[in-house]
């Protein structure tokens, strides 16, 4: 059985064709959960509704905790092998469920992840993402650092479909998302750090709308330094708090800064050091970003030497390239290591 958590607040205008595409999935052994955040409009009723015409479906009726929230009180309930989170302003290709699951029976792998067109509610223009058809096998930062920060595959968890075993081992949760901006990030960094196998498969499969009243829509133009420094110190903390070392903590200085890197690239360059400077926790970030610069060799482990030099001197470039006496002293660094290997 594959649990599907739906997340509801207020979306009555999309919410009988998104419940629909799941209903109408050509792989039918699914437990959907409609998880009503107290939502102020009609969604509730509508969701009861759905439970009286699909036994498959489960209803719960909670206070609005926001999105991490209602997600994770679907995961308490959810009885299935495999899990997928599906957004309730958005829709689904039929064969999505099928074609994942098709995916973990041709592979031993940790994860699925899929192809998504995104779709303008006013505009009605449409994207297509489309990430490399591969079957990723590596060692763990591999796969967190040079795959999944590097968007090999999709940032979001509505494109992939996730094992139960793994979440419930590693007790996986979403992050408080009034907290915690991009929750989903967070989930996925937890979530990679345990895998071995990564399948990417081709199908455009999931349909994601874009518009303005959503909590994405209102915050895609704002660049989020802070919240996403509060990233990296929640993977941090979670990582130290489990009863076995995860090789993850060896590499946080790097994930750090593809985080940071994540906001800043959207910043012109002369403006980045005004951003920088506006950043609430200065002593995080100047600690991490300095040991981002200083571990050129787990760049370099992580990359390969030569990849592994072009992200780190892209490291030196984000943070100090304004500075003209850090970009000396990092060559001048650089030498002296090289010279003692």
């Amino acid at each position: 059985m594959i649990s599907v958590i739906v997340p509801i607040y207020n979306v009555e205008k999309y919410l009988y064709n998104s419940v629909e595409s799941v209903r109408k999935q050509t792989y039918e052994n699914l437990e959907i959960i409609l998880v009503d955040d107290g939502s102020p409009d009609h969604c509730g009723h509508i969701a009861d509704e759905f439970s009286k015409k699909d036994k498959r479906i489960k209803v719960i009726h909670k206070q609005n905790g926001g999105l991490s929230d209602a997600r994770n009180a679907g995961l308490k309930i959810a009885a299935g092998t495999y899990v997928f989170f599906f957004d309730s302003d958005d829709y689904i290709d039929s064969e999505l469920i099928s074609k994942a699951y098709e995916a973990y029976i041709r592979t031993n792998a940790d994860l699925v992840c899929f192809n998504y067109i995104s779709y303008d509610e006013n505009t009605y223009e449409e994207s297509r993402t489309s990430f490399n058809i591969k079957n990723y096998k590596n060692k763990e930062a591999n796969l967190v650092i040079a795959k999944y920060l590097k968007y090999q595959l999709g940032y979001c968890v509505w494109n992939k479909l996730y094992r139960m075993d793994i979440i419930r081992k590693y007790k996986i949760q979403f992050e408080d998302n009034s907290k915690v901006f991009s929750e989903d990030i967070c989930f996925n960094l937890y979530y990679i750090s345990f895998c071995s196998e990564i399948q990417v498969i081709g199908e455009h499969l999931y349909y994601y709308l874009i518009r303005e009243s959503s909590i994405m829509g209102r915050n895609r133009a704002k660049i989020k330094l802070n919240q996403f420094i509060q990233i990296s110190k929640c993977y941090e903390t979670y990582l130290t708090q489990l009863e076995t070392p995860n090789e993850m903590l060896f590499y946080q200085e790097i994930i750090f800064s593809l985080l940071m890197q994540m906001q800043l690239q959207r910043v012109e360059r002369n403006d980045r050091v005004n951003w920088v400077n506006a950043i609430e926790d200065r002593k995080y970030f100047n600690k991490k970003s300095n040991g981002a610069i200083y571990h050129i060799d787990r760049w370099i482990d992580v990359f390969g030497f030569f990849t592994g030099l072009k992200q780190w001197l892209k490291t030196v470039e984000y943070y100090y390239g304004e500075n003209g006496k850090a970009w000396i002293y990092a060559l001048r660094w650089l030498i002296f290591e090289l010279k003692r290997e």
